[in-house]
């Protein structure tokens, strides 16, 4: 069976449409959309809605949706975007009996009666589910095939009771999809051997989005003439702020430019290195900047740091997003010795350690080499979500065949 045959029900982990947000479900979704267009049509389900205890814990999202904003709404002429309601949130649900099989009928009922109004062909669904959590979702559409996109390690920063939890239910989905996903090599290889096909499928980027940040006319969202060291992204504990601030104490004539969310942690709180790296003079934290501004921000950047921690499991299962973004600049990259930029050696500078790491920025600060910035745009174009998505229709096909 081919796809013009088929329609789409995705379980999002995280909700549709947030400025700042960037996301691989997101970028992957809207361009399957584009390239099904005439074809499928797909249904995108955010998390659910709860009365009880969204005003405290999602309230604008639960005044949108009590004003009837978050309902069924359209995001592409094939894409529709829904927010369900559930009788309680599902971590309290968990712990009254029969809750949680309650949300999942109400859920059930809700989409049934959304596709129904849509005229997706029920008996042909693709169901799409990203995280152990979202067991309940399996099953939920009658869907004729299941796929499960991995692109974290959910399970390396889980502990107890909560890491007995997620591997059950990554178990009972691996028995259960028919095609997995794996957004790095490291998650490749473990989920290997545990479901019916596991295939890699790294991240991408928009290509012709980020390209625009090839050198041009900045953005002044911070006054320093000082050369400027980048990073984009969420500021976490999962950054090796040791190495950071090393490089902010050792050359107070390099600024350091940190754009993104920053997470409030206690973790963070009680990390040194962090504390000093943030309260060094050439550091900036310019807070999140919506998706559409970065390129002309990342102008700015005459080095793009992928400073990650090297040694934690997660980021050794990673697939930065924004190491395709940086390669779409075209711009000089160092990054610590983490998986996924392995493959890149020679277009990305790989610092294996905190000396070797101050030395390839400074090398980096000194490439003229314009071969290089071809070579790191010829490979962003060969890690385009409009390719990613070529690989998942196709892998997708060959399933329902099969099936």
């Amino acid at each position: 069976m081919r796809l013009e045959q088929a329609d789409f029900v995705i379980f999002l982990d995280a909700d549709w449409g947030a400025t700042t947000q960037r996301n691989r479900q997101h970028f992957l979704i809207a361009e399957l959309a584009r390239q099904l267009a005439g074809r499928s049509r797909l249904l995108a389900v955010e998390r659910p809605v709860c009365p009880w205890t969204g005003p405290v814990r999602t309230r604008q999202k639960y005044i949108e949706w009590l004003r009837g904003r978050r309902g069924l709404r359209q995001a592409a002429p094939n894409l529709f975007l829904y927010t369900p309601a559930v009788l309680l949130h599902n971590v309290i649900a968990a712990r009254i009996p029969g809750l949680t099989a309650l949300n999942r009928r109400l859920v059930q009922a809700l989409l049934g009666r959304v596709l129904k109004r849509l005229s997706f062909r029920t008996d042909r669904l693709v169901a799409w589910i990203h995280h152990p959590y979202q067991l309940e979702d399996a099953g939920l559409v009658g869907e004729r095939l299941l796929v499960y996109d991995c692109y974290d390690d959910y399970l390396s920063q889980a502990r107890g009771r909560r890491l007995a939890d997620l591997q059950r239910r990554e178990a009972a989905i691996l028995r259960r999809a028919d095609l997995v996903l794996a957004a790095s090599e490291r998650l490749r290889e473990a989920l290997q051997g545990r479901a019916r096909q596991v295939h890699l499928v790294p991240n991408g980027v928009e290509f012709e989005h980020f390209v625009q940040a090839v050198p041009g006319e900045p953005s002044p969202i911070w006054q320093d003439a000082r050369p400027v060291l980048g990073f984009t992204g969420k500021i976490t504990p999962r950054l090796d702020f040791a190495l950071l601030a090393r490089l902010a104490a050792s050359h107070p004539d390099w600024s350091l430019v940190l754009i993104g969310p920053q997470e409030h942690s206690a973790e963070l709180s009680r990390d040194s290195a962090y504390q000093e790296f943030v309260a060094a003079p050439n550091v900036h934290l310019a807070g999140p900047r919506p998706y559409q501004e970065l390129p002309a921000q990342m102008r700015m950047f005459n080095v793009c740091l992928l400073p990650y921690t090297a040694s934690d499991p997660f980021n050794a299962a990673c697939s930065p997003l924004k190491l395709y973004e940086y390669l779409a600049t075209g711009k000089p990259i160092v990054a610590t010795d983490i998986p996924a930029v392995r493959p890149f050696d020679g277009l990305v500078r790989i610092a294996r350690g905190a000396d070797e790491f101050e030395r390839q920025v400074a090398a980096a600060l000194e490439e003229r080499d314009d071969t290089l910035r071809a070579q790191r745009l010829a490979a962003a174009r060969q890690n385009s979500w409009t390719r990613r998505a070529e690989q998942v229709i196709a892998l997708i096909e060959a399933a329902l065949e099969v099936g």
